[in-house]
């Protein structure tokens, strides 16, 4: 579900719908919005644009709509014991809520609250509905929690974060980037990349460019992003900063894989950093690969975002393999050797019929009855964390 104010499409709702539909072209505001305004960027090697948090979402719109695949990563910011869930959608197509609700035999009042929501908010809704390729959740609980300020927090005073300040200084405030990749099938894939404040990611100088290196230690492998970039060594990370700068600011550019030979050999002063700052880790070690992001293009998004802080009662990297290890990661998740393996082809079937769609409305209320018990037992664990 996208909520994108009116006012981008410019008065021109029929052209919108058109296009989110496939009946039409996308409008030239929209083409516009999403582009940009070129601004200043200090490292003459990447170019550098800014545009609205809403001109971002519309981009990541566009693409599921010509591609036909959609990534989502949910991550909860405030529950200690949250899973981040990865799931890649197939066969998306754009829909309002009148005609989701009819292909899916939704209920009158199944979609009534985000419709009023968006009116008084001004906004066009859109739903991406597709058919499920993969599902699956993060191996670990959060690595930090955030909760929103209180009466007495020092909140940020920054301008913001812009093109033409180091980009070390955007860098070394985060204890999480998100990294975004796509094979060259258009399988799309997002994860977070977590550790102390500063330790996410190094940055270093490379002629007229900035370059990301980001190291994976032992029980932290991420072979998704690896296989992706064989195939399309292109890669994004995405900075969503609402502690310090609070803004959203996506990195882009070449991206490889680095062996632990090929990073000592190139990065040799980031390595030895890198296993010295691990050195009091359990279990420690070098770390097993690295990502080399090239940053060439920069987006700063203009919109300020709600200002959230690190909570005391869990501080950033305690259970990453390369922190302090402090919280255990469940085993279960260590178990799909145990499983029966998958027959691909069924996936393959299940994208050749293209995408489900069930009027009669028997698959939404199978779902709704099976996880009536869980949802609830979720939503009173979320009660009880903001309560806390």
């Amino acid at each position: 579900m996208l909520a994108l104010p009116q006012s981008l499409t410019a008065g021109d709702c029929a052209s919108f719908w058109k296009w989110v539909t496939e009946q039409g072209d996308i409008p030239e505001s929209l083409r516009i919005a999403m582009e940009g305004q070129p601004v200043e960027s200090l490292r003459p090697g990447a170019i550098a644009f800014e545009r609205s948090n809403a001109a971002s979402t519309l981009e990541v719109m566009a693409a599921a709509l010509t591609t036909g695949k959609l990534s989502v990563l949910a991550l909860h910011p405030t529950d200690p014991d949250a899973m981040g869930l990865h799931i890649t959608l197939f066969g998306v197509v754009g829909r309002d809520a009148a005609t989701l609700a009819i292909e899916h035999g939704l209920g009158g009042d199944a979609l009534a609250a985000m419709v009023e929501a968006a009116h008084r908010e001004s906004c066009d809704l859109v739903f991406l509905v597709g058919g499920t390729e993969e599902i699956f959740t993060q191996c670990s609980q959060n690595l930090f929690v955030k909760r929103p300020p209180r009466e007495g927090d020092v909140l940020p005073v920054s301008p913001g974060w812009t093109p033409m300040d180091p980009l070390i200084n955007l860098i070394d405030s985060q204890c999480e980037l998100l990294q975004v990749t796509v094979s060259a099938s258009g399988l799309p894939g997002g994860s977070p990349r977590n550790g102390d404040i500063g330790s996410g990611a190094y940055v270093v100088a490379r002629d007229d460019h900035d370059v990301l290196l980001i190291p994976y230690h032992p029980g932290n492998f991420i072979h998704g992003h690896a296989a992706k970039l064989w195939t399309n060594p292109h890669g994004v990370m995405v900075v969503h900063d609402d502690h310090d700068f609070l803004r959203n600011v996506t990195l882009r550019g070449p991206a490889r894989v680095l062996s632990p030979h090929d990073a000592r050999r190139d990065f040799p002063e980031v390595v030895a950093v890198e296993i010295r700052r691990t050195s009091e880790a359990p279990g420690n070690r070098e770390p097993a690969y690295w990502f080399e992001q090239q940053v060439s293009e920069i987006i700063v998004e203009t919109d300020s975002l709600a200002p959230m802080v690190l909570d005391e009662g869990r501080a950033t990297c305690t259970i990453s393999a390369a922190g302090q290890g402090k919280y255990s990661k469940k085993p279960a998740y260590f178990d799909a050797g145990c499983l029966d393996s998958y027959d691909q082809d069924l996936q393959h079937q299940r994208e050749a019929a293209g995408r489900p769609v069930d009027p009669s409305g028997d698959a939404h209320r199978l779902w709704v009855a099976e996880s009536a018990e869980k949802l609830a037992a979720r939503t009173e664990h979320l009660n009880s964390v903001a309560r806390a």
